[in-house]
């Protein structure tokens, strides 16, 4: 019982986290105009997606260093997904976010599995040092 309510918790913990990154930097996501290009841009400036990909990724690591990496993994692309999804959908009159959200997916999945990777040698490697 103790390990399935662990689980869950981790899976929980999950989707909070990535439902806060989302929100943390992407949660502006208006057109704006660009003086260099004379035209709108958006709806992310480049800061707000390259400091999303690499909170993401930390926390990932973070959270696989010390949990069970396969639902962190699992957690924070649903929570991600979901919040962008929400976000998305309430804009759109087109419909496309669903083909965003098709392609969003496995980016959020391809960089868990990443971060599993990365936590995973991490706690590999702090094993090994001597204390």
């Amino acid at each position: 019982m103790r390990r399935a309510t662990t689980a869950a918790l981790t899976l929980l913990l999950g989707c909070a986290t990535g439902l806060v990154t989302w929100a943390v930097w992407l949660w502006d996501s208006e057109y704006y105009w660009d003086e260099v290009s004379q035209s709108f841009q958006g709806p992310y400036r480049t800061a707000q997606v390259v400091g999303c990909a690499l909170t993401y990724l930390l926390v990932a690591v973070l959270m696989s260093w010390k949990l069970r990496p396969l639902l962190v993994t699992m957690g924070m692309a649903i929570g991600f997904a979901a919040a962008w999804s929400a976000h998305a959908a309430g804009r759109d009159q087109t419909g496309m976010f669903l083909f965003g959200n098709v392609l969003l997916v496995p980016v959020l999945l391809a960089a868990g599995v990443l971060a599993n990777v990365a936590g995973t040698w991490i706690r590999l490697l702090w094993r090994s040092l001597p204390r």
